[in-house]
């Protein structure tokens, strides 16, 4: 054993608290586009941002990565229907990121994409 755990604790009241996350924030975006595969809560993305009004020549060029390692927490549908442009997901990221994630979302000429993260589900062919 590791470490103590005084009578009538499960675990050790040290180990709660809000330290593990008090380096991350939620945050809803409404992506432009959203990986192939559906989405889930617990999948891990990187948020892309593309710019609107850059020329196709320059288009690899305007794609710029904002937020990495964000873990889908919720998925909702607007009540449109199920596609990407009625989605909302809020995702937990870094607190880091969190200026130019909320900076790219509220520009009007931006393209939010998510790309997922492989994980052990693709392995396992779930999804």
């Amino acid at each position: 054993m590791l470490d103590s755990i005084p009578a009538g604790e499960l675990i050790p009241l040290r180990a709660v608290g809000l330290h593990p996350f008090a380096a991350r924030a939620v945050v809803t975006l409404k992506p432009a586009i959203l990986p192939v595969r559906v989405l889930r809560v617990g999948d891990v993305v990187d948020v892309w941002v593309q710019r609107a009004n850059a020329s196709q020549l320059q288009a690899a060029s305007a794609l710029e990565l904002v937020a990495t390692e964000a873990e889908v927490v919720a998925i909702s549908a607007e009540q449109g229907g199920f596609s990407a442009a009625g989605q909302r997901v809020d995702l937990s990221v870094a607190r880091g990121q969190l200026e130019g994630l909320v900076s790219a979302s509220l520009t009007a000429q931006a393209q939010l994409e998510l790309v997922r993260t492989p994980s052990l589900r693709d392995l396992d062919g779930e999804g």
